[in-house]
C-alpha cells in the first residue's frame, strides 16, 4: 500500500466533500445545513471559466466557497479564493464566505491581502492537521468494537485521517483505514 500524494489527496477530499458537506461544515466550524450543492463553473468578472472545489448554499442565508488546497497558500490563491466567491455571489444572489481547507502539514501562515485600496482581509481557513488523528481513529475504533452504529462524520473523518495531526505515519493510517473498511461499511448509518 502506497500512501498518496497531497495532490491525489486533494482530489480525493473534493469528491468526498461533495458527498459529506455537512460533515466538512461540521469540521470547518460551521453549522451544517446544506440546502443546495452550487455548480462549481462560474463565469468570472473577467470572463473567463472559473472551476470552483465546492460552492454550497447554506439554510442559514448565505453560501459558502470551500476551495481544498493541497499546500501552502500564496497571495495570488487568497486573492483568487476571494474573486470567486464574488463572481459566485452574482450568481447566487445571497453573500458568499469563502473558506480554505488546507492539506498544508506545515501550516505555512495563509498571507493577509488587500482585497481593495485600505480593506485587508484574512481568509477562513481550516488546517486539517490542527484536528487530532488518533482521537478520530480511538473513536472509530472504540464504536466497532461496541457495535455503535457509524455516522456521516466518523465517514468523512475516515478518509481524511492521514491529513490530520497523528503520531502515526501516514502509511501506518492507512493500513488502520483499510482494516476499519470492512467494519465500517458494515456498521454504516446515514
Amino acid at each position: 500500500m502506497i500512501p498518496a500524494t497531497n495532490q491525489e489527496y486533494d482530489s480525493l477530499i473534493k469528491l468526498s466533500a461533495r458527498a459529506f458537506g455537512n460533515a466538512l461544515m461540521r469540521t470547518t466550524g460551521e453549522k451544517p445545513g446544506i440546502i443546495e450543492i452550487l455548480h462549481q463553473d462560474v463565469l468570472t468578472s473577467r470572463l473567463k471559466r472559473g472551476i470552483l472545489d465546492l460552492p454550497i448554499k447554506t439554510s442559514h442565508g448565505y453560501a459558502i466557497d470551500y476551495e481544498i488546497h493541497s499546500g501552502p497558500v500564496n497571495e495570488k490563491t487568497v486573492i483568487r479564493n476571494y474573486q470567486s466567491a464574488i463572481d459566485l455571489r452574482m450568481d447566487v444572489g445571497v453573500p458568499v464566505m469563502p473558506h480554505i481547507v488546507s492539506l498544508d502539514i506545515q501550516k505555512t501562515p495563509i498571507p493577509k491581502v488587500e482585497l481593495f485600496p485600505g480593506f485587508f482581509s484574512n481568509p477562513e481557513v481550516t488546517f486539517l492537521i490542527d484536528i487530532d488523528g488518533e482521537e478520530v481513529l480511538n473513536t472509530i475504533n472504540h464504536k466497532l468494537n461496541k457495535q455503535v452504529e457509524l455516522d456521516y462524520m466518523d465517514a468523512y473523518h475516515l478518509a481524511l485521517m492521514p491529513f490530520f495531526r497523528n503520531k502515526k505515519s501516514r502509511k501506518e493510517m492507512l493500513k488502520y483505514m483499510s482494516r476499519f473498511i470492512k467494519g465500517f461499511v458494515n456498521n454504516l448509518v446515514f
